[in-house]
């Protein structure tokens, strides 16, 4: 037997050595300057390109004040990522209101807690619908005594003249378990939201919406580890379906929900004309009040930030094979804002607020203030100007993966929102906020970071 040599042994089981680069230590100015970067955080585009963001030499401590960085890019001439600096954290931007209705005393802000006080044992069964889907969701509902603080009536105002109406005191026969039947009806019924809540919109969404649903489909369930070979689910299809869910949930904060089935919990149709509902029965408000509880504290705290973090990694991949994904999830993520800002505008005028957004105005400033930072997201990553483009050279652009189904629907919808564009409203006086083409109009050419609503203003 060979006697073993030592030269054998060691390049056998001796790890190569890694020689990594030494950095150089800061100086006093930029480990200064390390400091005021890690207080405001670093902008979008420094931090994507993992490079020094170096704070505003005129006003390092203001955070809106361009760093270095970004003007020594912007004054170059060759810009592929046009977009302004902006400092932000994605999964920490506002999408949903709060909660908290204030329809009970006998719980603060947005508590899951099942009423004490029943009226009786007996439970009944009820559908509660709000038009975004083929099919209401089935609650149980129990009978409760009133306490001091309970709204049992629907107020609405009609011409300066407070109007109401008394509905029966029912509340949720048990929180948690309609918590659970929630995300039942969710995973079940969430992508009717792509036909049923946009039927009545500009055909520019719909044809948005239902080609979501489209590209959904087309993605494969699960794709193959390169390295391993295996099988491993597709981030992608995932980041769209939380995508549908989540706005869908949104959905379930806006409006009003009414009951609907054969189970009216003897309520009867009001026949003022004035009244918001129409001929639906209005559901009693211990329902809404709980219902919303369990929307804010329970669905969305969670899926937000996931969903965020979960947009935000893809964006800092930078892969242009996601870019339709990207484009879409950020297209309803916008729409959902002009949703919201109209959903709260009317709510305010129906109940003759003295500001545009009545008390949920701080919310909508930080909503807008969001459309900002995922336009300033979507700015940095399409690098290309859609109002522009040369479509016989999309090779050469991070358009190169789009599908001819794709190109096709992008050239449709550039047209259309060219032809949209002069009926767009683009001041707060013309109502530009509350029009659902206003936020995703803005995603095709170049852009600026907009006006917002100040809550402080009257």
């Amino acid at each position: 037997m060979r006697p073993v040599d030592i030269a054998d042994v060691v390049t056998q089981t001796s790890k190569p050595r890694i020689h990594r680069k030494i950095r150089s230590r800061y100086t006093a100015k930029q480990a200064e300057e390390t400091t005021k970067t890690r207080r405001m955080r670093a902008c979008l585009r420094c931090h994507i390109q993992r490079v020094r963001c170096i704070p505003n030499e005129e006003n390092p401590a203001d955070p809106k004040a361009p760093c270095q960085t970004c003007l020594r890019v912007s004054q170059t001439k060759k810009v592929i990522h046009n977009c302004p600096c902006m400092r932000f954290r994605l999964p920490s931007i506002v999408l949903y209101r709060p909660g908290g209705l204030n329809l009970t005393c006998r719980w603060e802000g947005t508590q899951v807690k099942n009423v004490d006080s029943w009226a009786d044992s007996s439970t009944l069964v009820i559908d509660m619908a709000q038009g975004l889907c083929r099919k209401p969701m089935t609650i149980r509902v129990r009978r409760i005594r009133p306490q001091a603080g309970d709204v049992l009536s629907r107020f609405w105002v009609h011409d300066g003249e407070c109007r109401a109406q008394e509905l029966p005191p029912y509340a949720l026969a048990d929180v948690h378990e309609t918590a659970d039947q929630f995300q039942k009806y969710l995973k079940e019924y969430a992508f009717d939201l792509l036909t049923e809540s946009v039927k009545d919109s500009d055909e520019y969404i719909r044809y948005t919406y239902s080609m979501v649903d489209i590209h959904y489909h087309s993605l494969p369930d699960e794709l193959e580890n390169a390295v391993t070979g295996e099988k491993i689910p597709n981030r992608e299809k995932k980041l769209l379906a939380d995508m549908i869910r989540f706005c869908f949930s949104i959905r379930h904060t806006t409006g009003s929900s009414w009951v609907s089935g054969k189970e009216t919990l003897g309520i009867e149709p009001n026949l003022d004309p004035s009244y918001p509902l129409g001929d639906k029965l209005s559901l009693p408000r211990m329902i809404v009040a709980q219902f919303d509880s369990i929307m804010c504290e329970i669905v969305l705290k969670e899926m937000c930030p996931m969903l965020l973090k979960h947009l935000e990694e893809f964006v800092f991949k930078n892969n242009p094979a996601n870019w339709f994904t990207i484009y879409l999830v950020i297209f309803m993520l916008l729409h959902e804002i002009s949703v919201s800002c109209r959903d709260r505008y009317r709510h305010a005028r129906q109940n003759s607020a003295r500001t545009r957004y009545g008390t949920l105005g701080r919310f909508v400033e930080q909503m807008q203030e969001g459309a900002n930072v995922l336009l300033s997201v979507w700015q940095y990553y399409k690098s290309v100007d859609l109002m522009n483009v040369d479509w016989n050279n999309r090779n050469n652009t991070r358009l190169k993966h789009l599908t001819p189904q794709q190109v096709l629907f992008m050239q449709w919808s550039i047209q259309t929102l060219s032809q949209r564009l002069p009926t767009i409203p683009q001041t707060p006086e013309e109502g530009c906020w509350e029009h659902p083409l206003y936020f995703v109009s803005q995603m095709f050419g170049t852009w600026s970071p907009l006006r917002t609503y100040n809550y402080m203003e009257p």
